[in-house]
């Protein structure tokens, strides 16, 4: 079973609980990934839903948590050609807690923010116009970042599948 932690601890270490009640604990720098499922509000149904919540090796300049490495398991909110991380950082402030949300394409990291994003998206989506040219209208602002990061993964994957039909007569 695995224990939860606060967001900042997620990404620095994973407990498990075996079924003899003996804890197992696992620093970042020793796992490339996990995923569990939780349960997940969904606004739209408007009720509780079970949905793996995956989590991915990454190096950060600024570790989540002060005297913590920089090898870090980010979590990942989209995947696909371009994916979605969501990274979270302890703070001495009355927040306590800094969102930063970054994008990955072809290995590179970029931080994405509201006053970034329409930079940001068109660089990394210049190769398929359908959705460049959305980037900032109704629908496509930063509020929307998940929904344009799945349609451009969608349209991109689209671009890339074969159908070969072979006559055996």
């Amino acid at each position: 079973k695995l224990q939860m932690l606060s967001p900042t601890m997620n990404q620095v270490k994973v407990k498990l609980i075996n079924k003899e009640g003996k804890r197992i604990n696992f620093k970042a720098k020793e796992i490339k990934a996990y995923a569990f499922e939780a349960q997940i509000w969904n606004k739209k149904e408007k009720r509780n839903i079970e949905e793996w919540v995956f989590y991915t090796k990454k190096t950060v300049e600024r570790p989540p948590i002060p005297f913590a490495g920089n090898d870090i398991l980010m979590q990942q909110e989209v995947r696909g050609n371009i994916n979605l991380y969501n990274y979270y950082i302890e703070t001495r402030t009355s927040q306590n807690m800094e969102h930063i949300v970054y994008l990955e394409k072809e290995s590179v990291l970029y931080e994405i923010n509201k006053s970034n994003y329409r930079k940001v998206l068109k660089g990394l989506m210049g190769d398929y116009p359908v959705v460049y040219h959305k980037i900032g209208t109704k629908g496509y602002t930063y509020k929307f970042l998940n929904k344009t990061i799945k349609e451009y993964n969608q349209q991109s994957s689209k671009q890339g599948d074969i159908m070969i039909t072979v006559d055996t007569d």
